[in-house]
């Protein structure tokens, strides 16, 4: 069986990469000449632990090429596997035309009895639409159409692939199974066979799920700070109600960033606006969540007060979740922007980042955590790498001019809680 991934940044490179390692023929096709340069290096195109070990392993055993050249790369596979992150705008929109004419480029290449399969993040419905495209220009060809919802957990990816809790799999007739069978055996034996629509509706239902259970964990924390309680207390009690389970998504903290919930959640409003549908509780879900992002901010701002413009602040994680260097939607980048209206001198650091924005470049990016530290009055951590728990009370105290430590998941508590000559700031907490 031959493979082709179409579409390589972060879901792709890990589809290849993983799909080799089980040992399929695959070539990964992209349009960017400098992504497939670094590829055939054995090089990703972004920060995921591991994946450029699978890479190197899947170039050396000859099992994994990749081109840019679609004709050779599509005409060639027994499965066309669509894995493009689906771009969004500011405004948490999504450029679902460009998924589509991505895939409509490789119908004139498409033999007879491929199966393309679809994972890239689109609005329920979009399969429908694609098929009815291909029938329109290619009725004489024999190609299925297939929904495989992405997994893909940033800094994760490897092991969430190669060993998934089930895939959900959508198609239209069950004579698809033994091909997708043969595909999927060597990395589960757990396949939730659904229809097409309903797998489509599945990645939304989830990350709606997980951004409400988030909004509504911080909404919880928010009133615990009011009334002297602890919200990580309150969690603890509802993690022992079997109701709720130990493994809930209800840990207060951050609000959620980096696009993909949101993606989902606006994809299903956005539904229900053309149905004319009410949905009060998703509807309520991104102003939410948009209200949590000015927490760190807000209470930056009591702390500097009036004088800000004297002061200098510290800030630990840049990417917008561990294990990768993505800053794209990164409320750390988002939180040094209110900052610097307060006209603070600014440094940062991050294990994975090394490049700031441009409109950024008067922030000072530093080499190790200390270095943030020295004669700040005020460390704010953001991203919970796991390298930031080795920060020390005493390196606080040495290195800032009056330690005040903002960390509102409360990451580095087991450390800090206790010390009286810190003070420390959580979220959730009265």
């Amino acid at each position: 069986m031959k493979i082709c991934v179409y579409g390589l940044w972060h879901l792709g490179t890990v589809t290849a990469a993983c799909l080799a390692n089980r040992g399929f023929e695959v070539v990964g096709l992209d349009p960017n000449t400098k992504t497939i340069d670094g590829l055939n290096c054995g090089k990703a195109p972004l920060y995921e632990p591991g994946l450029d070990k699978h890479l190197e392993s899947g170039l050396e055993a000859g099992r994994l090429t990749f081109t840019t050249d679609i004709k050779s790369a599509v005409g060639h596979t027994d499965i066309v596997w669509v894995t493009f992150d689906t771009p969004i705008d500011e405004d948490e929109k999504a450029d679902i035309d460009f998924v589509f004419d991505r895939i409509i480029d490789t119908f004139s290449y498409l033999r007879d009895d491929t199966m393309i399969i679809i994972s890239s993040q689109l609005p329920v419905g979009s399969i429908r639409k694609v098929e009815r495209e291909f029938m329109e220009c290619k009725s004489d060809r024999r190609v299925s159409f297939c929904c495989i919802p992405e997994n893909l957990r940033l800094g994760q990816a490897i092991e969430s692939f190669l060993n998934p809790d089930r895939i959900v799999v959508g198609i239209r007739d069950n004579g698809m199974r033994p091909i997708i069978g043969r595909l999927l055996s060597p990395i589960s034996s757990e396949l939730v066979w659904v229809g097409v629509e309903s797998a489509e509706m599945s990645k939304h239902a989830l990350n709606a799920f997980l951004a409400m259970s988030i909004v509504y964990s911080n909404e919880i924390a928010g009133i615990c700070e009011r009334v002297n309680a602890d919200s990580i207390e309150v969690e603890n009690t509802l993690r022992t109600e079997s109701r709720v389970g130990r493994s809930a998504y209800i840990r207060p903290g951050e609000a959620f960033s980096g696009g993909t919930l949101a993606r989902d959640v606006t994809y299903l409003t956005n539904i229900a606006d053309q149905e004319n549908l009410q949905i009060p509780v998703l509807n309520s879900v991104v102003p939410s969540n948009n209200i949590q992002k000015g927490w760190l901010f807000r209470r930056a701002q009591e702390i500097l007060g009036n004088s800000a413009q004297h002061k200098k602040v510290g800030v630990l994680g840049l990417s917008y979740k561990i294990g990768t260097d993505s800053i794209e939607k990164s409320i750390s980048i988002e939180l040094i922007r209110d900052l610097l209206t307060l006209g603070v001198q600014i440094s940062a650091f991050d294990p994975k980042v090394n490049i700031l924005p441009k409109d950024l470049s008067m922030v000072r990016l530093e080499n190790s955590i200390d270095d943030v530290t020295v004669d700040t009055d005020l460390l704010i951590l953001v991203t919970r790498w796991p390298d930031f728990q080795a920060l020390s009370s005493e390196t606080l105290i040495n290195n800032m001019r009056a330690p005040v430590v903002i960390d509102q998941g409360a990451f580095l508590a087991s450390g800090l809680s206790g010390e009286s000559r810190i003070q420390y700031i959580t979220f959730g907490k009265g």
